[in-house]
């Protein structure tokens, strides 16, 4: 299996814990009834109006499981805005439209998205995310579904930022930041390694005259800092900061990576990946959850 070589090019939350246990005890779904609610908490001493879960803080929202148990979590808006939540962490294997959970705002009391998917790797943190990020073009519905209708990554709107990649095939990312400030990366649905950064001239890494990547023991990492360029006496950029991501195209879906300080993702800094684009078109629409698609289509 080969390597696909991908060059990503940088333009000028309430958080919850997922407990993870070792053992062999318990139920096989875990369930959770979630009220995302307006709540007045202190950070750092200053009291604020913010998100919570149930009336309290995002933190005492602990999700407590065993390894390989499922979850089910069933989320109602009580918010004045639309909402949604990403796992962070969490491998979407075969559970593709859970990744970004819609939490709409609710007309009756069976308004709520139902999540569910199984644990089948070590760790966690969720994000729950109130933004309205949306791109100039708004489509009528997600890369995902629009994929799994028939439709090629070709076909989505340029500002989707999309770009299909193989099925199986093991994929290398270079990330390239032409600023002189660093940013925290994420990619939804997938840990890759860690295997190089630092700083180079953008010739380099085009023609990939850089230092050996680190293939022994690198390190797994859900979010990961692309350095800033060097800088003259003026703060001019004198090359860029790069870092460079491997991981393996196992987990068919459309996955978004995109940098983690909001007001950047805001404007843009963000992409999508669509991953395993025949193999979603193969299955179609019908084998994600129908609880869940009635929430993207606003009805029950």
């Amino acid at each position: 299996m080969g390597y696909s070589r991908f060059s990503v090019i940088l333009l000028t939350f309430l958080m919850t814990q997922v407990s993870l246990h070792f053992g062999s005890a318990g139920a096989d779904v875990v369930v959770y009834d979630w009220r995302l609610t307006p709540v007045w908490a202190a950070f750092d001493g200053v009291f604020v109006d913010t998100l919570g879960v149930n009336d309290k803080p995002g933190n005492e929202a602990v999700i407590d499981i065993e390894f390989g148990q499922k979850i089910e979590v069933r989320i109602t808006n009580e918010l004045s805005e639309a909402t949604c939540l990403h796992w962070h962490g969490m491998k979407q294997l075969g559970t593709q439209e859970m990744d970004v959970t819609p939490a709409v705002l609710p007309t009756t009391l069976s308004d709520r998205s139902i999540v569910e998917f199984n644990i089948s790797q070590e760790g966690g943190v969720i994000s729950l995310d109130g933004g309205d990020y949306h791109s100039i073009v708004i489509p009528d519905e997600p890369p995902l579904l629009t994929i799994a209708n028939g439709l090629s990554t070709s076909q989505l709107p340029a500002t989707a930022n999309a770009r299909a990649i193989e099925y199986g095939k093991h994929i290398e990312v270079v990330i390239v930041n032409d600023m002189n400030e660093q940013h925290p990366f994420h990619l939804h649905s997938h840990i890759p390694w860690v295997i190089g950064s630092g700083q180079a001239s953008i010739e380099d890494i085009q023609t990939n005259n850089l230092p050996p990547s680190k293939l022994e023991g690198p390190m797994l990492r859900d979010v990961y800092t692309v350095p800033p360029c060097n800088t003259d006496e003026t703060n001019s950029c004198l090359n860029v900061g790069y870092l460079i991501l491997r991981f393996t195209a196992d987990n068919p879906g459309a996955w978004t990576m995109h940098c983690h300080i909001d007001w950047h993702m805001n404007i843009g800094m963000a992409m999508v990946f669509v991953e395993g684009e025949d193999v979603l078109q193969q299955e179609g629409p019908g084998v994600f959850s129908t609880s869940l698609l009635s929430v993207c289509k606003g009805k029950e």
